[in-house]
């Protein structure tokens, strides 16, 4: 890594935790031996807006209510049954790290403040309604088999979107399979009076058994929209890729995918790596931001998820391999616990001279007490 790009990863993490330090946010640890599924949510509810709880394994059988802006933050394969995200119109809320257990793992409603959701995995259904500014990254959602069903679940796609607006990176969604005994497969994706944004991810639908149609990659209503680069959607068998009704705006292209890692947490004195990777030969940098927000990407069709950058750091030149580099953080400034960062590739194809927006990760630098 140069000297150059070292000084401007350490302004920018500087410049992350001076402001922290301006909203008083601190770090809550929560979980580990003899914790009970209580303790999470008893956590949640003590804790003051922008906070951060460094979930340390445990199993929740009960609803997780999360109602402010908050950072949830899974420390080691945590599994927790379910997370419902409601009523937050300031600041943001972000929830990575999680195996959810439960069906209807995953349910945003009403928050008009930026919602992210970062490498969630779970076999059950994630369902986004009345919330415009929701970001899913790194995750893998629905495709639950009629027996994993809990009693009193109904059947529904592996991501339901409903008056919201939604970008998804390097996603994987599947629907759910039908069933022998009369319950119909479902699309992986399902829109209605919405606009998703996908890229680099992979959708498929529901499969079929005897005397019954698969579900759809995707089905659009009519007043939905849906934009999808270098996406792939596979169908059960008997339906279509995508089904979009008459009025609704599908557009699908193969353009190329940009992808990012970044570790979900690091603590104070581990390095950072980053990797991405790419079409050979394009030109490729990081936007960071402390706060996201989806907006119009100025350079591509594209949604930026982290709104506009307050730095973009040229990485290089991509070749056959990912492009990797690595350099340690700075020291914690005294009184401050973390500072966070949302990144997302931005790349630019020289020959063709166009522009794209690529894979999106959030980054958490916490004290090395944690």
């Amino acid at each position: 890594m140069s000297t150059k790009l070292v000084s401007q990863l350490l302004f920018l993490w500087s410049f992350g935790l001076m402001a922290s330090a301006a909203f008083a946010q601190s770090v809550i640890a929560v979980g580990g031996s003899g914790s009970t599924p209580e303790d999470l949510q008893a956590a949640i509810d003590a804790a003051q807006p922008g906070d951060t709880l460094l979930i340390q394994g445990g199993v929740s059988g009960i609803i997780t209510r999360v109602n402010k802006p908050l950072r949830l933050l899974g420390d080691g394969g945590t599994a927790i049954g379910n997370i419902v995200v409601e009523n937050v119109h300031s600041g943001e809320v972000v929830i990575g790290g999680f195996l959810l257990i439960l069906g209807n793992a995953v349910r945003v409603q009403n928050c008009s403040a930026p919602v992210w959701l970062e490498r969630l995995f779970t076999q059950h259904n994630v369902e986004i309604v009345d919330s415009p500014d929701v970001t899913i990254a790194g995750a893998t959602l629905g495709g639950s088999n009629a027996e994993d069903l809990i009693p009193g679940e109904i059947p529904s796609y592996g991501l339901e979107v409903r008056r919201s607006r939604v970008t998804l990176t390097d996603c994987v969604v599947n629907g759910r399979p039908a069933t022998p005994f009369g319950m119909a497969a479902t699309a992986a994706l399902f829109a209605d009076e919405s606009e998703v944004h996908a890229v680099g991810c992979v959708f498929e639908g529901g499969g079929a058994v005897s005397g019954t149609i698969g579900g759809p990659g995707a089905q659009i209503l009519a007043s939905a929209s849906l934009l999808a680069r270098g996406c792939s959607f596979d169908q059960g068998s008997g339906a279509q890729p995508v089904e979009s009704d008459p009025g609704a705006t599908v557009s699908i292209s193969d353009g190329p995918v940009h992808t990012l890692d970044l570790p979900l947490v690091v603590r104070e004195g581990e390095s950072i790596s980053l990797e991405v990777s790419g079409p050979e030969g394009h030109l490729v940098a990081l936007g960071l931001t402390h706060v996201p927000g989806i907006v119009a990407s100025p350079f591509s069709p594209d949604l930026l998820a982290i709104g506009a950058p307050t730095a973009v750091i040229p990485l290089g030149i991509l070749s056959s391999s990912p492009l990797t580099l690595t350099c340690s953080p700075v020291p914690m400034i005294d009184g401050i616990s973390f500072a966070a960062f949302f990144g997302q590739v931005v790349a630019l194809d020289p020959g063709a001279g166009e522009g794209y927006v690529g894979a999106a990760r959030v980054m958490t630098l916490l004290d090395s007490a944690f």
